[in-house]
């Protein structure tokens, strides 16, 4: 029996923002997921073995008749380990794309593209980059290739992604995450931040949900930026009224990292590292002060939210709720309280 629904092409499927869009399109689409080593393993949806790295996205003959005629291409898959070197980010990136670009057009299918809200930030020509600015920058040149290819496509553009608004869930740990850990392990006694600064961040639950409105819209081009805008939270309400608190709930001895000028960090903090710290050490400060140079920002980025309808989900207290539900989260999921430690608050 034919399946009436339509077909949507999703890459990056096995990933933490794949596995939650599958909750979100799989009663409406027929979802045909792109598998190269890690199965997605939901009886919800099709699996397909492919290859991003590979013209036709590696689909063999047998493999493309099977997925039938697609309706749309929802590109998730990317490189997201800041921890391979800068050129290989971008290659994988930008070869990634370009293949998803190509099977779209054959496919006579919509293109979404997810990127970053961040590549409102673009790193300057004369900085080295590193894994995170690597990323961005591997982002930024994907978006042109996008814009250039003059094939129907929407560009989606979530900033720091949190874990579900309702019990913090995410299938494993972010940037934003590890950073969360870290201070409540007072592994962070320092951070390159103004405490007056905004951390644009939105819950996984509202990406997904914002995304299947464009998708079942049948919208098929324009940027939509999946952010909190003008609502996020600034910093110190972050740390001092939400992980502070938690830890303090949970009788953890949780230090507040002392915030430094940005522009401090690498005149001055960083060569007197040298030699004082243990490598290993100096490579974790060095790994979060990238995240936290990007993810900060002086002036509120643009949101989509309302155009989307889902504006009123977006308020500077949801977003804080919700990142304390990402802080409970990572402090069970790191050992420092009980799954049902915050089930009563949770449940009231």
């Amino acid at each position: 029996m034919t399946d009436p629904r339509p077909t949507v092409l999703l890459t990056g499927a096995s990933g933490v923002l794949g596995r939650a869009l599958l909750d979100e399109l799989a009663d409406d689409f027929d979802v045909v997921a792109l598998r190269h080593r890690t199965p997605v393993g939901d009886p919800r949806v099709r699996e397909a073995q492919g290859d991003l790295s590979e013209p036709g996205l590696g689909f063999d003959d047998f493999t493309r008749r099977d997925i039938g005629e697609v309706a749309a291409v929802l590109h998730c898959g990317a490189s997201t380990n800041w921890r391979l070197r800068p050129e290989k980010i971008r290659r994988t990136n930008q070869l990634g794309t370009e293949h998803a670009i190509e099977f779209a057009r054959s496919a006579g299918a919509p293109l979404y593209h997810m990127s970053t809200a961040f590549v409102a930030r673009p790193p300057a020509d004369d900085v080295p980059l590193t894994g995170v600015t690597a990323y961005v920058r591997s982002k930024i040149d994907a978006e042109d290739q996008v814009r250039a290819s003059g094939h129907p496509a929407v560009i989606l553009r979530p900033s720091v992604v949190l874990g579900n608004s309702a019990d913090g869930y995410i299938s494993a740990l972010q940037g934003i995450h590890k950073v969360v850990v870290a201070t409540l392990k007072n592994e962070l006694p320092v951070l390159p931040a103004d405490p007056g600064s905004t951390i644009d961040c939105i819950p996984m639950d509202v990406v997904c949900r914002a995304t299947g409105r464009v998708l079942r819209s049948g919208i098929t081009e324009g940027d939509f930026w999946l952010t909190a805008g003008d609502a996020a939270p600034t910093l110190d309400s972050m740390v001092n009224d939400t992980i502070l608190a938690v830890a303090d709930e949970l009788g953890l001895e949780t230090t507040a990292p002392r915030l430094i000028p940005v522009e401090a960090v690498d005149r001055l903090l960083v060569p007197l590292m040298e030699g004082v710290m243990p490598r290993a050490v100096r490579l974790q400060f060095t790994a979060f002060s990238e995240l936290m140079m990007m993810f900060q920002n002086e002036a509120p980025l643009r949101s989509s939210m309302a155009e989307i309808g889902l504006d009123l989900q977006m308020s500077r207290q949801a977003t804080l709720e919700a990142f304390r539900r990402t802080v409970e989260f990572c402090a069970v999921h790191s050992g420092f309280a009980a799954s049902d430690a915050f089930a009563r608050e949770a449940a009231a």
